[in-house]
């Protein structure tokens, strides 16, 4: 029971093909190393079972080295019992190497695809796959390319073409935890309060004052009961007297040709219900 606990603590931390690829180099080394010391035995060599441990530690080169040092030593030995043992180890190592050379791929795709899926996960603006889809890129609204970790630099640009960037105001100077929202100008004079930063469903920033115009609860992409007892779970979508969209800018992101997208589902279901 206590192997099986182990192996289930094992399997459940780490990637399925990790876990094969040690597994196999277990057996590859432990294979090597009985190889070693039975072909030490046929030889009649009194140093078989030092290269043995050896090998089983540290794999194909005390192997090498064995035979290298020992190759015009010891005296040969046509002991069948000791041949067909080595050849059944040699069999087992090839094996083993086989399946490592198709296991390590898949592996590495794994590896990829937790990468991609932490990326897009992390990630507040929608994320793209790059050209050879090793990594998530994002888009501002002129369609300018930024990687991953640039997100932060990603502006927004008002109709007239302003640079602003997003951040964070403390508001009380003992208590790190209050914080306020806020877009700052590219030279920093002109600081716009999260209140009255909004995007318009053409993807630009604008200015306004958001508690004058009616305001709808766009329910989480994962929606239960509970997620609307958690206000950061909330989306909230702005309109004016004449109908025109107002968006939260976190909530905003922009495709490659500089239109308006977001990363949540329920927010591009009610934009292209309402726009």
């Amino acid at each position: 029971m206590g192997l099986i606990y182990l192996l289930y603590i094992f399997f459940d931390v780490f990637p399925v093909t990790l876990c094969v690829l040690i597994i196999l180099t277990i057996i590859f080394n432990i294979s090597l190393a009985v190889f070693v010391n039975s072909n030490a035995k046929s030889r009649n060599l009194d140093n078989g079972k030092i290269w043995a441990i050896l090998t089983f530690f540290f794999g194909l080169i005390p192997a090498v080295l064995y035979f290298i040092l020992n190759i015009k030593l010891g005296t040969k030995n046509k002991d069948k019992k000791e041949k067909k043992l080595q050849k059944i180890t040699l069999i087992i190592c090839a094996a083993t190497i086989a399946l490592s050379s198709v296991s390590y791929p898949i592996y590495n795709y794994e590896i990829k695809k937790d990468t991609l899926k932490s990326e897009y996960e992390g990630s507040m603006h929608m994320p793209y796959l790059n050209e050879d889809e090793s990594h998530y890129v994002f888009y501002d609204k002129l369609g300018k390319k930024y990687d991953y970790i640039d997100e932060d630099a990603m502006p927004y640009y008002t109709i007239k073409g302003d640079e602003f960037f997003m951040d964070y105001e403390n508001l009380d100077a003992l208590d790190d935890q209050d914080t306020h929202l806020i877009l700052i100008s590219k030279d920093e004079k002109i600081v716009i309060p999260e209140e009255k930063a909004a995007v318009n469903s053409d993807g630009y920033l604008v200015e306004l004052d958001k508690s004058k115009l009616k305001k709808d609860e766009v329910p989480p992409d994962d929606y239960s009961y509970e997620d609307w007892e958690d206000y950061n779970e909330y989306k909230y979508v702005y309109s004016d007297s004449k109908g025109s969209l107002y968006f939260e800018p976190k909530d905003c992101s922009w495709d490659k040709s500089g239109n308006l997208v977001f990363k949540s589902k329920s927010l591009t279901n009610y934009y292209n219900e309402h726009k």
